[in-house]
């Protein structure tokens, strides 16, 4: 079972600095360790299709890496879960060679200010005094809110949404 990981791949792929870096192998420009996920990245992105493989061995790497044999005996997984072990796998190796692995991976991170109102109050402060708060965030992946409607949504309008100037405020209760 392949599926999750073929994702996971096809998101890397799709974005062209990581592409390249993977393509190019810029990463081994001066340094010959080991780097057995980079390098098997690299494998499968430089066949851009041209010829059959698989990515059996990236999911056993990544397996192996992290001690687990259910993504090595090819059982669904999370393709979320595995995206994130695979990014944080790429920036292990690339840092241990000293690679700015922060060029690649900050394709990846954001943060966001919320503005975090109490429920059921006019000005978002709660009956008990406590005031409504800023707080920056941070995030690796965004988690996209997907209305309930029959209507088609794309991807692009989900995301223009989480962060048009009206969703910046999250309701909270009082304890």
């Amino acid at each position: 079972n392949l599926c999750f990981v073929n994702s996971t791949l096809q998101l890397l792929y799709s974005i062209p600095d990581v592409r390249d870096l993977f393509k190019k192998k810029e990463y081994r420009q001066t340094h010959a360790e080991r780097l057995p996920v980079c390098d098997e990245i690299s494998r499968i992105f430089k066949s851009e299709g041209k010829f059959r493989t698989s990515a059996a061995e990236l999911r056993r790497l990544t397996g192996q890496y992290y001690r687990r044999v259910d993504i090595c005996d090819g059982v669904q997984q999370d393709m979320e879960e595995f995206t994130r072990m695979i990014l944080d796998l790429i920036e292990h190796e690339l840092s241990t060679v000293g690679f700015e692995s922060s060029r690649i991976m900050s394709k990846f991170w954001g943060k966001e200010t919320n503005r975090k109102l109490f429920l059921n109050t006019v000005n978002g402060a709660c009956k008990q005094g406590h005031e409504p708060r800023t707080e920056e965030e941070k995030f690796r992946v965004i988690r996209l809110s997907v209305p309930d409607t029959s209507r088609e949504l794309s991807l692009n309008n989900m995301i223009h949404n989480h962060f048009a100037e009206n969703t910046d405020k999250i309701r909270m209760k009082c304890s």
